[in-house]
Formats: structure tokens, sequence, C-alpha cells
């Protein structure tokens, strides 16, 4: 079966119409690319989750990869962890290492992108396919992010490619046991795929099955291998507490909160824009897209909707949860994009080739495109390069001004959950910095200053906090110490220095 076939019945003034989508996909791809190449140069600070794999890596050995779970509740596919640990035991140390990969798939995801919006049927479906990848922010987030989910996108994007293209299953399942390799998540995308190879040959089934028999087989004993040589150990119990109430609840009278609070803040990292109003658009949308891809493709219908239900299936059965709220919580899902994007372009398609024979609604499609998705990315585009706003968790900049201030007389108190970070990055700057380690407990940090009553200074870094009022308690116990205390605050991290001279 084919891919989607440019129908040119389906466009309006062909040349006119094509050259100002053309255009407008253009601009987005451009000004996507220059972005993600702006956050890899100028980077932003490992938080949390990103230290904590960096110490994972950097202090586990060849031999430790296997057979045991990483440190800090960290797991990360098989093919991420030996390629990273191969840079960084060739290259040392560094983001632009640590970012590499997750950045050159972020370029991939755009390429790709660009690939699947050539199959679809008319050029307002293909550049609203482009905008909506193009202004995902969990994209963006992710294409400089120390972690393995902008991979899973990718690799979702390339399967979904792979897929829509109808290349052989021989192939197809080649290559899914590479991205299984790099993306845990790549095996759900397949099994999805799978069902749709099947459905493409239910005419003769036992003839295809007989004759791809030992590939399935081959997915399967490779998975396997996998799951009891690597994966069963990397499902350590500190993932599933953290996440447990974001598993779909089995109790029917939980979900008017769930929907309400959880689920449909899920959808946030998949808006151009991350704001909830848009949520409802977005859904309808996705549904109009599901009856337009039955309509034009029922293989791929068949796929989407295994995906959608595999998706579920695994949120009820406990095994992988949707995330939860915005765009670093909504990471776990990140690996639906394309899928999601695809369905969500075809809606609104289709609801274009049934107003575009009358022009003012052509030029007001075309005004949308323009003023509620290509402008809003623009803006995040320029945000991101003029504010540094995808900068979180700055604790590097505060430890090189610790270092270059510090005295023999000064003590340095550091809150446990920026330690993993700060021995990251006194181990990149080759500093020897002592310190003692905080928790969020403030009355026992209280006790810990009145035992440094000896140091002339004492400085304070802490990131990676509690939700306020943590924050301001910390400043106020500062200032009752210190009235003329130093604050200096960052996105997300904090630094105070307080004399006792």
């Amino acid at each position: 079966m084919q891919a989607f076939n440019p129908d040119t019945k389906l466009l309006g003034n062909r040349h006119k119409t094509i050259t100002i989508y053309q255009m407008l996909m253009i601009f987005a791809l451009f000004s996507s690319v220059c972005t993600r190449i702006y956050q890899y140069i100028f980077h932003k600070d490992l938080w949390l989750d990103e230290a904590s794999l960096t110490f994972s890596i950097t202090h586990t050995t060849w031999q430790e990869i296997f057979f045991a779970p990483l440190p800090f509740t960290q797991s990360v596919p098989l093919g991420f962890l030996l390629w990273t640990k191969s840079l960084y035991e060739i290259f040392g140390a560094n983001e632009y290492v640590l970012y590499f990969l997750p950045f050159v798939s972020s370029l991939g995801t755009l390429f790709l992108a660009f690939k699947i919006s050539r199959t679809l049927h008319d050029s307002f479906t293909q550049t609203f396919f482009i905008l909506l990848v193009c202004g995902s922010l969990g994209l963006l987030h992710y294409s400089t992010e120390f972690k393995q989910y902008g991979i899973e996108a990718f690799l979702g994007f390339l399967l979904l490619y792979l897929y829509i293209k109808c290349i052989t299953l021989s192939r197809f399942i080649f290559i899914s046991l590479i991205a299984i390799l790099f993306s845990h998540t790549s095996m759900f995308v397949t099994c999805a795929c799978v069902i749709g190879y099947i459905w493409q040959n239910k005419s003769n089934l036992k003839t295809f099955i007989y004759v791809n028999f030992p590939y399935f087989l081959t997915l399967l004993i490779f998975f396997g291998f996998y799951y009891i040589f690597y994966i069963r150990y990397q499902a350590v119990g500190g993932f599933y507490e953290y996440w447990a109430r974001f598993f779909l609840p089995h109790n029917l009278l939980e979900y008017p909160t769930y929907i309400k609070n959880t689920l449909l803040d899920i959808y946030l990292g998949f808006t151009p824009f991350a704001r909830g109003f848009v949520i409802p658009l977005y859904m309808f949308l996705s549904c109009v897209g599901l009856y337009a891809l039955y309509k034009i493709r029922q293989d791929l219908f068949v796929t989407i909707l295994s995906m959608l239900g595999i998706y579920v299936g695994l949120s009820l059965m406990r095994v992988y949860p949707f995330g939860h709220d915005g765009i670093i919580g909504g990471r776990l899902s990140l690996y639906m994009s394309s899928m999601f994007f695809l369905i969500c372009a075809l809606g609104g398609g289709y609801i274009y080739a049934r107003i575009k024979h009358i022009r003012i609604y052509r030029i007001l499609s075309t005004l949308c495109l323009i003023i509620i998705f290509l402008l809003p990315m623009l803006y995040r585009h320029i945000r991101v390069m003029s504010a540094n706003t995808h900068h979180i968790q700055q604790t590097h900049a505060f430890i090189k001004q610790i270092a270059t201030q510090l005295n023999p007389k000064a003590c340095v108190l550091v809150y446990k959950a920026s330690e993993r970070a700060f021995s990251y990055y006194t181990q990149l700057d080759n500093l020897a910095i002592p310190y003692a380690v905080f928790d969020s407990d403030l009355i026992s940090f209280q006790q810990l200053l009145q035992n440094t009553s000896s140091c002339e200074t004492v400085w304070i870094l802490a990131s990676h906090f509690p939700k306020e009022p943590w924050e301001n308690q910390l400043k106020d116990l500062a200032l009752n110490i210190d009235e003329k205390a130093t604050i200096y605050t960052d996105t997300g991290s904090i630094l105070i220095v307080l004399s006792r001279k």
C-alpha cells in the first residue's frame, strides 16, 4: 500500500498556495534549526536528573553497566548509555559531549517531520504538521537535555516515517532493533507498526505470517534478551513510586479529578505555546484527524489506533505512565509526538478541504496558521535566544563565583539535591571546595549554621529545591542571621553569602 499521494484536486490556486505554504514551512524549519543550534552552543547547566545521570555514567564502570541499576533512580537505554560513556572516555566530561546525541536527534526530528509532511495530501496539511512540530516546546526543550526523551521522539518519527513509506517488514524490524537499544519506547511504536503490517496483509494473512515468522521471532528473542540482561535491572522501585499517581486510575470515580488535574496538562508539552486553553481545540482536531485517516488510509489508521491503545494500556497496567503536567513533566509521552501531530494536522487539513473553495476561508486559514502557530513559535524561539529562557538551574556560574571569592575562613553549604551538579562542575573546573550538605528541613539547617560560627563567611548554594514558600523561608532565615546578607538568584537556583565579621 502506498503512502499518501499529493492530490492536486484538493488544492485551490495551486501555484500561489504552495508558494505561500512552502515559505511558511521553510521559515519555521529555519527558525527551529537556528534555535536548537543556539541552545547547543550556549547550553544550559545540568539540572537534577541530568546531573544524577552524569554521575551515574562517570562513576559506573563498563562492567557495572549490566546486571545492576544506575544510581539515583536513573534509567536510560543501553545504546544511549554506551554512546555517551564512550564519548566521555574519549573527549572527557562537558555539556557538548552530553548534549550531542539529543541535539543531533532534534535536527533529525525536524528533517523527518519535513519528510513526513511531503507524504500528506495537500500543502495546508503539510504546513500545519510542520508548524506543530516546530512549535512544540517539548521537542525544543529536549533538543539539549541530557536525557533520552528527545531521542525517543526522533525514533518515533523515524519508525512512523518508515511505516508510511511502506518499507519491507524485514527492513523495518531490523531498524527497530537498533532503535530499541536507544529508546525503550521504540518497542511500543514497533508493535503498533507490526499490527499495521498485519492489517495490510489481512487478505493473505497465513502466507504473510509464514514468510515473516523469522522476523517476528527475531524481534521477540532480541527484546527478551535485552529485557533479561538489561531492562529489568533498570526498572528500579523509585521510578514507580514517583510516577504512581500519574498512571490511569482503576477506579472509575477517580477519573473526573484525574482528567482535570493530570490528563489535560499532559497535552501542554505538545501544544505550540504550552497553554491550556488550546487543548480542547487540539483534541477536537485529533478526533477529526483520526476520522480523516480512516477515510484516507485504513492500515495507518489501525497503526495509530493501536499505538493509542498501547499508550493507554501501558498506563492502565502500571507499566509506563503518561507523565504529568507541563513540558518537563510530560516527557514520558514525548515519543508519541509524531502520531499526535499527524492526526492533529490531518484534522485541520480535513476541515480546510471543505472550506477552501471559498476564497475568504482560504485566506483566513492561512492567517490562522500564521497567527495561532507561526507567530507564537517565533516568539518562543526569540525568547530562548534573547532571554535564555531555556536556562534552568544555573549552578555553574555560582560555583565559579564561590571558587574565585573563597577564603580559608569561609564555609560552603550545598543543598542535597544540588550536590551532584556541584560535584560535576567542581570536577569539570578542577576545583577543590570543601562543603557540607543540608536538606530541606530548615530547623536542622539553622542548627548547621550555628555550627559554622567560626566561619567569617558562609556561602549557601541551593538549586532543585522545594516549591514556595521554601525559598522565601530560606532567604528570611539568612537575613535574620545577617541583615546585610547578599542574595543572588537565577532561574531555579540561589546563592546566599553571609558575613560574620
